[in-house]
């Protein structure tokens, strides 16, 4: 007798028992999960990788971690002491990127000397940040365990019972080939939860914190997907110069670009908390949950609540089909657009409005530091922002925009106070030897956080620059 053999069930590992148990608690799963996976990363990194010489070029390369990842590490009970083993050979790589790039005979002749656009070139990061792709691949493990099991009669319950998957990484999931019954259960749940509305409890911070979670994302759970904004040097409508008001109230301390920054997301996020609501479904997961710190609650409802009907009609679109259409033979098997639509057609169309406003600043204030009379000479008026505080991502923005002779110059310039972090940098782990721990403590005890933020920018701010691509 000829037996027909039936589809094998997906083996029940580790991986699913840690969905099925998240899947009991508030939040999306795959956020949970994946942020655990990354602390784990930093932690395991801190106390056995930080000295591994297979990782050294990789580090060099891709100039230590992303921002998000730089300051999480920092913030560690090791940080300091790993960021400054970590930060003491990337700025050392920085330097020789800067000051050793002696171009050939043939290319002295016909260029005149390397280019700020190839010199800001040989600042870019060359590899990804390494816990970006830990994140990166978290995802990608349990999306896929959740797909494999959804279609078995009790993990599918479970997960119709809980609030399902968080917006940004519905959208991943339905991005993937998956048949049209699990398709109807991802949809379904997240139309159910989002349709439940913002729920008991509307008054206070706690109430807002799920739904925020379930329509952007767990902060630093998702990988960084954004377009590199530098296309917009070439975009002079872009621009916004800054003013003279702007210019006077930049510090005598750290990056101006990074300052103009932060408070251009400031004034932003205002305007949006002042009645730009329509804007919130585009708003990136990082300047959302900034608006829920805002001390006045009214205003994370209505942007929370403003984002939860955008993104009903959103999901309502994706599943027009859903209970009301007889599937196609292509939809049935899982194939064809009506089973798997791209996921890049189900991102947001705008970029966020913060990110965007940012940018444009940032391009402005470039444009106008490489004309500047300072930049030309290489001095500091006393008005003036000082060029050698630039950060790594936002000199790489002003080279381009700058004449050959000048971007060499201002590389030099801002090379020289990386040569004495550096040197503070080896200062610091020097002391925390045993035998000088008892020596007293100067300047480099602020040594790894000034690291960091000269490489990726202050905490909380995104810098110019986008994500890690593969150089040309």
């Amino acid at each position: 007798m000829t037996a027909i053999s039936r589809p094998k069930r997906p083996t029940r590992h580790t991986i699913f028992y840690q969905l099925r148990e998240t899947l009991d608690s508030p939040g999306c799963p795959v956020c949970r999960l994946s942020l655990a996976s990354v602390s784990g990363y930093l932690e395991s990194f801190a106390y056995e990788s930080v000295n591994d010489l297979a990782l050294r070029d990789h580090l060099r390369a891709s100039l230590g971690f992303c921002s998000h990842h730089a300051w999480q590490l920092l913030r560690r009970p090791s940080g300091p002491f790993t960021v400054a083993i970590l930060y003491a050979d990337v700025l050392s790589h920085l330097v020789g990127q800067m000051i050793d790039h002696s171009p050939s005979l043939v290319e002295r002749l016909r260029r005149g000397g390397i280019s700020g656009d190839r010199l800001a070139g040989r600042l870019l990061p060359g590899a990804p940040c390494l816990a970006c792709q830990a994140l990166q691949e978290s995802e990608d493990r349990y999306l896929s365990t959740l797909l494999a099991h959804l279609s078995e009669a009790d993990f599918s319950a479970a997960y119709r019972h809980s609030g399902g998957l968080c917006l940004p990484h519905l959208t991943r999931a339905l991005g993937r080939t998956v048949s049209l019954g699990d398709r109807a259960s991802l949809l379904e749940t997240a139309l159910s939860y989002l349709r439940a509305g913002l729920g008991e409890g509307e008054g206070s911070d706690q109430a807002l914190a799920s739904p925020a979670e379930m329509l952007f994302g767990a902060v630093g759970a998702l990988p960084d997907r954004r377009a590199t904004p530098s296309s917009l040097i070439g975009d002079e409508e872009g621009w916004v110069e800054p003013d003279a008001g702007e210019l006077a109230l930049t510090p005598d301390d750290g990056c101006p670009i990074c300052h103009l920054m932060l408070r251009t997301a400031a004034a932003e996020l205002v305007r949006l908390e002042a009645g730009a609501a329509e804007e919130a479904a585009t708003l990136c997961c990082h300047h959302a949950w900034q608006i829920l710190d805002s001390p006045r609650p009214e205003t994370g409802r209505k942007v929370m609540e403003q984002a939860r009907l955008s993104a009903i009609i959103r999901v309502t679109e994706w599943a027009p089909d859903i209970g009301t259409k007889q599937p196609s033979i292509l939809a049935m098997v899982g194939l064809g657009p009506e089973a798997a639509p791209k996921g890049d057609r189900m991102l947001r169309e705008r970029g966020c409005p913060v990110d965007t406003q940012m940018n444009r600043v940032a391009v402005g204030y470039a444009q106008f530091l490489a004309g500047s009379a300072e930049l030309a000479s290489l001095r500091v008026g006393p008005s003036r922002p000082e060029p050698s505080r630039l950060c790594i991502p936002h000199l790489r923005l002003v080279l381009p925009c700058s004449e050959p002779s000048k971007a060499r110059a201002l590389a030099r310039l801002v090379a020289a106070p990386l040569e004495e972090l550096t040197s503070d940098l080896r200062e610091y782990v020097r002391k925390h030897d045993y035998r000088f721990h008892g020596e007293p403590r100067g300047r480099e005890s602020s040594s790894p956080q000034r690291a960091v933020e000269l490489v990726v920018g202050p905490e909380g701010l995104r810098a110019v620059g986008g994500p890690w691509r593969p150089r040309n």
